[in-house]
């Protein structure tokens, strides 16, 4: 996986994560089901961790190329 996937999927978690707590701050204007809520944040806390090892793999990938080639 490319850093910049990397960095779509972790802006792509991040904006679930901004629209779930939205959803939560206004649950009594807009009732929402709060088990759905549960499930979006545990997924985009899933999401950016893993994309975040991703990023860091891609960083250590590119250095030992470097490494290599010097």
């Amino acid at each position: 996986m490319s850093t910049i996937a990397s960095l779509t999927g972790m802006q792509s978690a991040a904006m679930l994560l901004d629209r779930t707590a939205a959803q939560t701050a206004n649950f009594a204007a807009a009732p929402t089901d709060l088990a759905e809520q549960v499930a979006n944040l545990a997924s985009a806390t899933v999401a950016i961790n893993a994309n975040v090892v991703a990023v860091h793999a891609d960083e250590d990938t590119q250095q030992s190329l470097i490494d290599v080639i010097a």
